[in-house]
């Protein structure tokens, strides 16, 4: 009679296992969702590197998969996992090297302070923000040493990071 316990044990460990965070590309982490996680990296007012001498950060550094990720919303505290939608990306041109800023939000409704729904919602709506973030990141190394290449929309952000 041993035989339905050994069922059970299985059906429970299939069903516990079902509901686990799924996990691609190496450390990219996707919830059940298909909300990306991102481990902050640096937080909103501080500065991003020690030697910077410009402007404390106007957003939160993140990683997903070692990309990083502008999280806007209030301060996050270093270390700490956030779930995020991406609503696009900016591509900057530094030293003929192409680097990519995928823009997020926070998923959870409270932690919004931008309720975009995509890069065009963001562009219009909340286009002082997007312009904040392209003078900061243009001009937070010195005058002319960084170039905007381009701003590209949710899908393409959502891609880099999967890729």
């Amino acid at each position: 009679m041993k035989l339905p316990h050994v069922y059970i044990a299985v059906f429970l460990g299939f069903i516990l296992f079902s509901c686990e965070v799924k996990k691609e590309n190496s450390e990219l982490v996707l919830d059940e969702e298909g909300v990306f996680k991102s481990v902050i990296t640096h937080s909103a007012g501080d500065s991003w590197n020690t030697s910077d001498t410009f402007l404390a950060l106007p957003m939160n550094v993140g990683e997903i998969n070692e990309k990083d990720v502008l999280l806007l919303s209030d301060r996050v505290k270093v270390g700490k996992s956030v779930s995020v939608i991406p609503i696009g990306a900016v591509k900057l041109i530094e030293n003929d090297s192409i680097k990519t800023y995928v823009i997020a939000i926070p998923y959870l409704e409270n932690d919004k302070k931008i309720d975009a729904q995509g890069f065009d919602e963001f562009s219009t709506v909340f286009s002082s923000a997007k312009w904040i973030i392209e003078q900061y990141l243009v001009n937070r190394k010195g005058n002319n040493v960084i170039k905007l290449k381009s701003w590209e929309n949710e899908k393409i952000a959502i891609n880099y990071l999967l890729n």
